[in-house]
């Protein structure tokens, strides 16, 4: 993390009249963890710098071995819980002293600048887990201490990168298929609907190609012709009577309608 980051803002303070010292990438180790000093008037808000630079981030270190665990003991009987005592009074945080009543609380002040962070210490090596010891008898309960003001939260840190992402686990196999349902009842015919008006009649398609000619079909029996009665010859003289006689044999032959 740069020596110049604005824990108020979240942003690092490089560019602005910095020196070099200020902005350098170097991280170091991080050193011992001084006494909380008494807070001090908060100082008013300075105007938002521009975003520095992310700086590059340092290799992990390795991993310490972790320690053997050692056996659980037995659990103990519960102890009886007591009744819950009356809220006392907060006191004055002392070095590990008692608890005494709450003060009053003051107005808050101007928020102060945020202070330099100093540089993170190396992690030492995690010791060996010793032997997990009997749990004894659970006290009875105290009365509960009256709740304490909430500290200030701290800046959020840098969002590390993304880790890979891992493989696409192998699909299982799919379930049987229950059985189907019972048909429901079917619901009533609703009425019907008005009949729409016809539509335009459309143009009349092509004419198909003629199809093909059947065979000719069997020849019938030969009708029998019953012969007219014979007229003789007619005359001048008698030509609208023999006439009128040929008509009358072809009626009685059947061969003229009447």
């Amino acid at each position: 993390m740069p020596r110049c980051f604005d824990q108020d803002n979240n942003r690092n303070c490089c560019g602005q009249n910095k020196r070099p010292p200020c902005c350098s990438l170097i991280v170091g180790p991080m050193g011992p963890t001084g006494p909380t000093g008494p807070a001090g008037m908060n100082g008013q808000m300075g105007p938002t710098g521009p975003a520095g630079m992310n700086g590059q981030m340092g290799p992990t270190g390795a991993t310490g071995p972790a320690g053997e665990i050692g056996p659980t003991g037995a659990t103990g009987p519960a102890g009886e819980i007591g009744p819950t005592g009356a809220t006392g009074p907060a006191g004055e945080i002392g070095p590990t002293g008692a608890t005494g009543p709450a003060g009053e609380i003051g107005p808050t002040g101007a928020t102060g600048p945020a202070g330099e962070i100093g540089p993170t210490g190396a992690t030492g090596p995690a010791g060996e887990v010793g032997p997990t010891g009997a749990t004894g008898p659970a006290g009875e309960v105290g009365p509960a201490g009256a709740t304490g003001p909430a500290g200030e939260i701290g800046p959020t840190g840098a969002t590390g990168p993304a880790g890979e992402i891992g493989p696409t686990g192998a699909t299982g196999p799919a379930g049987e298929v229950g059985p189907t349902g019972a048909t429901g009842p079917a619901g009533e015919i609703g009425p019907t609907g008005a009949t729409g008006p016809t539509g335009e009649i459309g143009p009349t398609g092509a004419t198909g190609p003629a199809g093909e000619v059947g065979p000719t079909g069997a020849t019938g029996p030969a009708g029998v012709v019953t012969p007219a009665a014979a007229v003789d010859d007619a005359t001048v003289d008698t030509i609208v009577t023999q006439f009128n006689a040929l008509l009358a044999n072809l009626r009685a032959a059947g061969l003229l309608e009447g």
